[in-house]
């Protein structure tokens, strides 16, 4: 049971744009993982800096996205603790 290193692919099957730096840091937290009110936390802070960037529609898709994809227990890539092994 380890942490891997740090990965990330900037917005995960999402568009890129000037809001890259808000999924680069929403990965960061998804990478170290921990409970459910960390995740919670990190997903509204990723809402807030994407409708700092753009406007709240986008942010709102963006952050249902997130909420939806990130669980923990699906085995992809993106998950909530993705730098543990899945399941740890």
């Amino acid at each position: 049971v380890g942490h891997a290193p740090f990965t990330t692919d900037a917005c995960t099957l999402w568009p890129d744009g000037d809001w890259g730096a808000c999924c680069v840091e929403h990965d960061i937290a998804y990478w170290c993982g921990g409970s459910a009110e960390a995740r919670a936390a990190a997903d509204e802070r990723f809402r807030q800096c994407v409708e700092a960037r753009t406007d709240a529609v986008f942010a709102a898709v963006s952050w249902f996205g997130v909420r939806v994809g990130g669980v923990a227990w699906l085995p992809t890539a993106w998950r909530w603790g993705y730098g543990w092994d899945w399941l740890d």
